[in-house]
């Protein structure tokens, strides 16, 4: 199994302002976000490009709510969390995990 490379309680707390980038390890993973939202979506992204252009996962993991989504990546993508909107104070804090089966 390669090794994965997590975000894990990561504060975030600002308009139009992105997480640090992982390199994903392939394969089942959740995506997560809870705190203040004074209004934010906080939308998790994939680049397959190296990190030239991101776009949304899907819409599981575009949050307006404190929440989660599940999606299933090849190795070597980037990942990053995006914040927008927000009337505010925004305080979040996001994850990004692997979801290893049950051994």
């Amino acid at each position: 199994m390669p090794a994965y490379h997590v975000l894990q309680g990561e504060a975030h707390s600002a308009d139009d302002d992105s997480s640090v980038v992982i390199a994903w390890g392939g394969g089942l993973g959740t995506a997560a976000a809870y705190g203040t939202w004074s209004s934010a979506t906080m939308t998790f992204e994939v680049s397959y490009d190296n990190g030239i252009t991101y776009f949304a996962i899907g819409s599981d993991t575009t949050l307006t709510v404190d929440g989660h989504g599940n999606f299933d990546l090849p190795e070597g993508v980037l990942l990053r969390g995006t914040s927008s909107g927000g009337a505010g104070s925004v305080a979040l804090t996001l994850e990004i995990l692997p979801r290893r089966p049950i051994a």
